[in-house]
């Protein structure tokens, strides 16, 4: 990104930092990008938990993708109590039933580029996260890792969309029907989005904010989303239903607006 509003300052001969969003920090990015993500995604699970058939403390998590948005949620959901049993990345799935240490295992990835042969776990194949015994299952990496070919093997309570599309449309009702509980990827993962317009933001005033300003504004607007999905939740619709109404009215309304005016 950096590179990309470097050239574009290049062809205009001039700085236009707000061109482009998810620059570094150094180059007129913003405090609290990298970790936003993750940080909306814990944000929406304080505000949802008591639509979870579980209690936070104690909850049995595994994380599937341990790039920079896994390791955030990882870390957020162990720091509220939970207990993060397994990750996996591209090479391998590392269980470890009485929980993972997140801080050599974050050294063991840095290190190596994997999880796989993490001294502190049993590593299994990459595509056995999907079916483990789990209270949330959090994909956080690629779109269709849940599809009408393994929906049946879901184990987890509560699913927590940080990817994009991990759940494909197929397997969705399927889990509704189960009584499993979605945080839908248009509210869970939006944290990225939302600093990215914070960034924008500070790029066209010229004014930049400290991390805790940021994370402060992150969690007063998601946590807002949060709430108004589940006051739109009842019996007959899930959260990813509230979500999409809740984000189609706001639509109609502004279109509603302008037509007026």
């Amino acid at each position: 990104m950096a590179w990309m509003a470097d050239e574009y300052f290049h062809l205009r001969d001039a700085q236009h930092p707000a061109v482009i969003t998810g620059k570094p920090v150094r180059f007129f990015g913003s405090e609290g990008r990298s970790a936003a993500t993750g940080k909306g995604a814990a944000l929406c699970v304080d505000v949802l938990k008591d639509r979870l058939p579980f209690d936070l403390k104690g909850a049995r998590v595994a994380v599937q993708g341990y790039g920079n948005a896994g390791m955030q949620i990882a870390r957020e959901l162990a720091d509220r109590g939970m207990k993060v049993i397994a990750v996996s990345d591209s090479s391998a799935c590392v269980v470890n039933d009485d929980g993972l240490d997140l801080d050599t295992l974050e050294d063991h990835k840095k290190d190596t580029g994997e999880v796989k042969d993490f001294d502190g776990a049993e590593s299994k194949d990459r595509d056995v996260i999907v079916s483990l015994d789990c209270d949330l299952f959090v994909p956080a990496a690629l779109g269709g890792v849940i599809n009408e070919d393994n929906v049946s093997d879901v184990s987890a309570k509560a699913i927590l969309e940080v990817a994009n599309g991990p759940v494909d449309p197929s397997a969705d009702k399927a889990l509704y029907e189960k009584g499993v509980v979605i945080i839908p990827d248009v509210l869970a993962n939006s944290g990225g989005v939302i600093v990215s317009y914070f960034e924008w933001l500070q790029n066209k005033s010229g004014h930049y904010w400290t991390a805790d300003e940021v994370n402060d504004r992150l969690k007063k607007q998601i946590s807002a989303a949060a709430e108004a999905v589940s006051d739109l939740t009842d019996d007959d619709a899930g959260l990813r239903d509230a979500a999409y109404e809740l984000a189609v009215t706001r639509i109609a309304e502004t279109v509603d607006t302008l037509i007026a005016d």
